[in-house]
């Protein structure tokens, strides 16, 4: 389950944060370029956000993409950065409890979604109930594996996003609710198997962080110093996987 509220409120607080900004987008196309989706593709986009994955895609050769977020806030952003396509829908709701029919998805994608989930199974559940027999689901989630992410994440910030003036000095490190945390490789691939899902790529890849502010100079520092010094696994900030629907 999910703290709805802490979730709902730690994006209303980085909204200001939330425009698509260029050398950011570059490294979410970097990111995705394992995605491929054929032409005339009906996508699920769970947890759009602002828009900044879907934007990274030749969205025109699509048939329909349903950009669909928990946040209001987000979708309203989604809405004006996405303006310019006839063939996205914006849909506000919770990944836990869809509001879409059985089985209508060709490929669902949950970039940077998992890990906003203490357990993650219900939506995962959910994914499957929607797509297709067959389809690909692609998620992007903090390496737990990776130090920082792991220190950072899961406990660190879990501290220090108590106290109010480091919730106003460090909104731009985008982790400002208990919910949020670095996932393993083995409870990803435990929780896609469990809900009808077969594992069929799974890497480990570097993106780089916003670096606003001091304290994300810092982190943009100790990150690129662990990605030299550290084997892949370990020194990648970022787990990437495509899992794939069961045939039934």
């Amino acid at each position: 389950m999910q703290n709805k509220q802490a979730e709902k409120n730690s994006f209303n607080e980085i909204i200001n944060f939330s425009n698509i900004i260029k050398e950011e987008l570059n490294e979410i196309k970097k990111l995705q370029s394992f995605i491929k989706w054929t032409d005339n593709s009906f996508i699920l986009d769970v947890g759009s956000g602002v828009g900044r994955q879907i934007n990274s895609f030749p969205i025109n050769n699509l048939r329909k993409v349903i950009a669909f977020d928990f946040s209001y806030s987000a979708i309203k952003v989604c809405k004006k950065n996405l303006s310019e396509y006839d063939n996205i829908f914006f849909v506000v709701g919770d990944a836990e409890f869809m509001p879409f029919k059985n089985n209508i998805f060709d490929d669902c994608m949950c970039l940077g979604v998992l890990h906003h989930f203490k357990d993650f199974t219900e939506v995962l559940r959910e994914v499957n109930r929607v797509t297709k027999n067959g389809s690909l689901v692609y998620t992007v989630d903090p390496n737990a594996k990776n130090p920082y992410e792991k220190f950072g994440i899961n406990f660190i910030s879990k501290i220090l996003i108590k106290f109010s003036f480091y919730r106003n000095f460090f909104k731009n490190i985008l982790v400002l609710n208990e919910n949020e945390r670095a996932l393993d490789e083995s409870e990803i691939v435990d929780s896609f198997s469990k809900t009808g899902f077969k594992l069929k790529k799974l890497e480990y890849f570097f993106i780089k962080c916003r670096s606003f502010g001091l304290y994300g100079k810092i982190r943009f520092i100790i990150m690129n110093f662990m990605k030299i010094i550290l084997p892949k696994k370990y020194g990648c900030n970022m787990i990437r996987t495509i899992f794939k629907k069961y045939e039934k």
